[in-house]
């Protein structure tokens, strides 16, 4: 399955090719700074439970592009890279994440530190500035800080830092916030266990469904089913907010929402005779290693299993447990096909497709957001496609919010697209009234 490269990688130049695109990967071009890559990995082998992750959003970044130009930009960029690596200096590990975004990770750290750290930080930004004619152009910063806990993935650290961050924006942004648990919880509007527990016995949590195209023939291939509550007032409300308490839930008796996952089966694979996937997380592939896979038909019901996509993220990878690889050989077999999600964002690396053979690969959307901006980063979208081909899966490109971005892949060798330019989530009703189409160039 998947095609060869076109210079026909044995395994060792295949594993060359991969290392020199890996080394790439942790270095951003722009800055000089560690990539979002890189400091994934270190904080997977290197936090700890005293830890503190910084996470820096610099205010209002955008009006310098829009106002003075890119170039402009990318030199303040540069400027606050170099002033964040002298603040920091062997106190912590500092990378550029996205755009404007910027991440720490603090060793051993009390509050007291923190405090002091994210002064220097702040003052440091702020003292950037960038000549354009008689003009001075500088941005100020917000950070949001979050304490490690043992064992914590990277992801989960930058998701928690981000709501802090969330925080210092709303209360008026040029200033660290660090949130303790029970006031995090507050300040988020976090839903309690009760209240997950009673929307899923009015069956308000349920799932919409976003297309997923084969960008080539320019057709519709299946659904991703993604989780959303839809709270009495109408609010929807996606999967990051409740998603742990729903799982806490599941202690004290709730019961997970089973109808809506066969509902929304039944209608992809029988109604629309289309592929469905579902995302499975390592915990629970883990908890079911030893059993049969009568497990699948208690989450989709009873479909044909060649319409059956079982998403799994890169901590199943990062584990590599020969549990969760025999399950995936397993699925595999009974025609049920295995998508690796949001690659890129983890610890995993592209050597490891090698030992964890999946159907797809979905490329993590920052990606191809990096490529429309940087020519280094469309190199490395391309070669990052080329070589899952290579590892002989087909990859599926996240994140296709413009049409800029689709005529992008499209010149790619990708084989399949997502995202919001493609088809937004939406209830399975909606796509009844109005099916979905891929866009026309």
């Amino acid at each position: 399955m998947g095609d060869q490269s076109d210079d026909g990688d044995t395994p060792a130049a295949l594993k060359q090719r991969i290392a020199a695109l890996e080394h790439q990967l942790g270095i951003d071009d722009l800055t000089g700074l560690a990539t979002k890559q890189w400091f994934f990995d270190y904080f997977a082998e290197n936090a700890r439970g005293a830890d503190a992750l910084m996470f820096i959003d610099l205010d209002d970044f955008k009006s310098v592009n829009d106002n003075y130009g890119h170039a402009t930009g990318d030199l303040l960029l540069v400027q606050i890279a170099s002033a964040l690596k002298t603040a920091v200096g062997d106190k912590g590990k500092v990378a550029r994440v996205s755009g404007d975004e910027f991440v720490g990770l603090f060793h051993g750290i009390d509050d007291q530190g923190l405090e002091a750290i994210s002064g220097e930080v702040l003052t440091a930004i702020s003292k950037c500035q960038v000549p354009v004619g008689e003009l001075r152009v500088s941005r100020h910063a917000s950070i949001g800080l979050a304490k490690v806990k043992h064992g914590m993935k990277p992801r989960n650290a930058l998701i928690e830092a981000d709501k802090a961050l969330m925080e210092a924006k709303r209360t008026g942004k040029q200033k660290a916030v660090l949130l303790k648990e029970r006031g995090l919880q507050l300040a988020t509007g976090m839903p309690s266990v009760e209240e997950v527990h009673l929307g899923l016995n009015r069956r308000e949590i349920g799932y919409f469904v976003q297309p997923i195209f084969d960008i080539r023939q320019a057709e519709l291939w299946g659904y991703e089913a993604l989780l959303r509550w839809r709270r009495p007032n109408g609010e929807i409300v996606g999967p990051a907010q409740f998603l742990e308490t729903m799982t806490e839930a599941y202690n004290y008796g709730a019961t997970p929402p089973l109808e809506a996952a066969h509902a929304t089966a039944a209608w992809a694979a029988l109604k629309q005779q289309k592929n469905i996937a579902f995302n499975i997380s390592s915990a629970f592939l883990a908890k079911v290693a030893d059993q049969k896979l009568d497990w699948v038909q208690t989450i989709v019901g009873d479909i044909p299993t060649d319409h059956i996509v079982f998403e799994i993220v890169e901590t199943v990878v990062e584990q590599n447990t020969s549990d969760v690889s025999r399950v995936v050989s397993q699925l595999r077999e009974k025609g049920i096909k295995v998508a690796l999600d949001d690659f890129g964002i983890g610890q995993s690396t592209l050597s490891r497709l090698q030992t964890v053979p999946v159907d797809y690969v979905k490329i993590d959307k920052h990606f191809l957001a990096s490529a429309i901006q940087s020519p280094r980063d469309k190199d490395i979208l391309f070669r990052m496609i080329d070589l899952i081909r290579a590892s002989e899966a087909k990859p599926v490109v996240e994140g296709i919010e413009t049409e800029e971005q689709l005529a992008l892949v499209l010149e790619t060798s990708a084989d399949y697209g997502q995202g919001f330019y493609l088809g937004r989530p939406n209830p399975t009703d909606h796509w009844d009234a109005s099916p979905p189409e891929m866009p026309r160039r």
